[in-house]
């Protein structure tokens, strides 16, 4: 759970975290326990230091997820 990188407030008020050596994006805010955010396979495989760095939402409220460095055949990213 280390290397956080990205950090953004969600519409209703939790907080979700990306974790840039995992490729994990962690929401936090209702308990104790924090829910993982499932992302598609590609995101997945990006491995060392090579994960979600940042995080931010769009004018929908829409959670949006940029790997570094972005891969240069990724359909589908940012995600």
């Amino acid at each position: 759970m280390s290397d956080s990188e990205g950090l953004t407030t969600l519409p209703d008020g939790r907080f979700a975290v990306a974790f840039d050596l995992s490729s994990k994006i962690l929401v936090y805010g209702d308990d104790s326990n924090p829910k993982r955010i499932d992302l598609p396979p590609n995101v997945n495989a990006l491995t060392g230091n090579r994960g979600v760095e940042a995080l931010a939402l769009d004018l929908e409220g829409r959670l949006i997820a940029i790997p570094e460095p972005v891969p240069k055949q990724a359909p589908g990213v940012p995600v």
